[in-house]
Parts: C-alpha cells; sequence; structure tokens
C-alpha cells in the first residue's frame, strides 16, 4: 500500500464518484431498470449506492460486453469491404467492486495478450482503474481466503480500496494510478483508530472465511485428475444451464459469428460457455466433451490446472457466485476439495 490512509465520509461517496466522471468513464453499483442491483455506466453519482447486493450481475460486462461488433462489411462486385469498429476511449474506472472480483479481471488479461496479436480486450480490462470495496462480511458460499487472500487480491488488483468503519471508508492507495484517483475524493488523512478499524475489517473478513482446506492450484498433471469419478458424480447433477459460468469474473469464453443482411453484415463476439453441449460439438457432429462430467472437468481444470501451469495464477477467486446461484447446488469448491480427497485415497497420489 502506498502513502498514508485516508478517510471518507459515507455522505461523500456521490462526490467522489462524481469528480471521477468528470474526467473517466465510471462504472459502479446501481439499481438499474429491470430493478435489480447491476454494474452499470454511472450516468447520476448519487445513484451509486456501495451496500447494494450485486452478485446476480456479471462484473465481466464491465471489460467483455455480452455482444460486440468486431467489425462490419459490404459485398459487391469487387469482394469485401471491412469496416472498422472504434473501440472504447478514454480512461474507465470501475468503482465498488470486490477484491476477488478485481483480481480475476486482472488474471483474465493474462489470457488475452498472450501471443504475437493480443486482444484488444486485455489491454482495455488491464487499463481500467479499479476502486474496490472490502467486504465487512462473507457471504453464505464465498471462499476467498481458500484460494488466496483477500488483502493480496486487492492489492494486486486494485488501484484503492475502500474499506467500510462506522461512518465511511478507509481508503488505502495501492497504486500511482490510484493516488491520482484519491486526490480527487476530498478525504482527509485517516485517524489511527481509523486505520485500527480498517485492519479489524481486513482481519475479520479472513477469520469469517477461514484458510483451512485451503483450495488452490491443483499441482498434479492432467492424467492424475482425468479420470476422478468426482466429476462424474457431480456432472451427473448438472443440467448445463451456464449460471456458473456467465456470473462468473473470470470466465471469458466466447464464440465469433458472421450476421449477414443483403449485401453487408457485421462479425461479432458474444459470450459462450464451456458448459453448454453445443460449445465443442464439431461439424461432423463429434463432441469431444459428449456429457456434462467431460464439461464440468474442463471448468474445474481449466481453473485450478491450466491456468496456473500457464499463468501461475488459479483462474477462481473465490467469489463464491456459481455455488450461490446454481440451481442445482453445485461448489467449485467442494468439487476441487473432493478431487484431492478421491486422489490421495484411490489411487494414492497427493494432489497438492
Amino acid at each position: 500500500m502506498k502513502g498514508t490512509p485516508l478517510f471518507l465520509p459515507g455522505d461523500r461517496v456521490g462526490s467522489w464518484v462524481g469528480a471521477l466522471a468528470g474526467s473517466s468513464t465510471v462504472f459502479g453499483p446501481q439499481v438499474g431498470s429491470s430493478g435489480r442491483p447491476e454494474f452499470a455506466l454511472v450516468r447520476d453519482p448519487s445513484a451509486v449506492d456501495l451496500s447494494l447486493d450485486a452478485r446476480r450481475a456479471s462484473i465481466r460486462e464491465l471489460w467483455m460486453p455480452q455482444t460486440e461488433i468486431l467489425f462490419r462489411y459490404r459485398l459487391d462486385s469487387q469482394g469485401a469491404t471491412l469496416e472498422a469498429v472504434p473501440r472504447p476511449e478514454g480512461s474507465r474506472v470501475a468503482f465498488g467492486i470486490r477484491p476477488c472480483e478485481a483480481a480475476a479481471i486482472r488474471r483474465v488479461t493474462h489470457v488475452f495478450r498472450q501471443g504475437k496479436h493480443p486482444d484488444p480486450l486485455g489491454l482495455e480490462a488491464e487499463g481500467m482503474a479499479i476502486v474496490g470495496l472490502y467486504c465487512a462480511s462473507p457471504r453464505r458460499t464465498c471462499f476467498c481466503a481458500q484460494v488466496g487472500s483477500p488483502v493480496d487480491m486487492a492489492e494486486e488488483a486494485c488501484d484503492v480500496l475502500m474499506t467500510p468503519i462506522s461512518g465511511g471508508h478507509v481508503l488505502h492507495v495501492m497504486t500511482d494510478r490510484g493516488g491520482s484517483l484519491a486526490g480527487v475524493s476530498g478525504a482527509a488523512q485517516a485517524t489511527s483508530d481509523q486505520v485500527s478499524a480498517a485492519g479489524a475489517v481486513h482481519a475479520g473478513l479472513i477469520t469469517a472465511v477461514p484458510a483451512d482446506g485451503a483450495i488452490g492450484a491443483l499441482e498434479a498433471t492432467a492424467l492424475e485428475v482425468w479420470a476422478s469419478e468426482v466429476f462424474a458424480d457431480q456432472g451427473a447433477r448438472c443440467i448445463g444451464c451456464g449460471v456458473c459460468t456467465f456470473l462468473c469474473p473470470a470466465c471469458h469464453c466466447f464464440d465469433i459469428l458472421d450476421e449477414r443482411q443483403g449485401t453487408g453484415g457485421a462479425r461479432y463476439r458474444c459470450w459462450d460457455s464451456c458448459q453448454f453441449d453445443h460449445f465443442t460439438l464439431h461439424a461432423s457432429r463429434h463432441n469431444p466433451r459428449h456429457d456434462q462430467a467431460a464439461r464440468l472437468r474442463q471448468r474445474v481444470l481449466h481453473k485450478f490446472l491450466y491456468m496456473p501451469q500457464e499463468f501461475g495464477v488459479t483462474g477462481c477467486t473465490g467469489c463464491g457466485r456459481c455455488a450461490e446461484l446454481c440451481p442445482v447446488g453445485i461448489s467449485i469448491r467442494q468439487v476441487v476439495a473432493d478431487v484431492r480427497a478421491a486422489m490421495a485415497q484411490e489411487q494414492g497420489v497427493t494432489v497438492a
């Protein structure tokens, strides 16, 4: 953490958002047109409400639209003419998202930035400033402390971290960019009592989400866990609705489609899910992931085996959205824990 902790009274949050919106595009928690909490473009700073539970809104929409036109095209006797679609310009700020959600955004940039031709989405997600909001208490399915530490995630991903205490928020500046964001907040230097209160909130969350039974990266080979009966058992329950992947802040699967109208059309990117039966369906009708067990295995191993091997971080930050909202009660935390236990018991393989 950089600099001296600051204190922002609760009734000054809206004015801070307004100051940020003067030079940046700001997204924050507010009640949407449907009447449900969502993270959306801030048009009225006073509408931002940090007490809202927006867990049914996907953070992914802040950097990866559900549907995005990549380019348009026109067809004539000479061939095809491509028309570029402008990318978002200017600075963007995600205000009031949780450390686990912020860490998910930062980790996904590894995927989109690799190779000779990095996807602009990765650069845009990396460039988004984040004002994080520490959780005063966990929800029933949260397990951030079992895949790391919420404080470490805040340091990894947030530019500024807000910690709720009585009367307002203590602001910890994490980056130089965060210093600029906090500089327009009007916050004053926090007292020692306020800093201590924030520290108690940090420690309280970690205690409330015990790290016992940590479920970090699977330190095994894919072959050692591939045939685990856990995937078959849990996959038999899965109905393939995709809610786990669509609400996960770290999932990022997409499809590319062309939509033609007359002599023109557009190519667009839209969200997809590895839990859908058509995701790996070949034109020949062969499907290498022919059942939900195989699709569940892909999701789990991608987050806890492949991403750690490739990028050194897990693809899960323990937000618990998938477990809370799954209609049949599948918990990825429990699946990983069961895989570890099954491998140790059935094959004598210690999966750390």
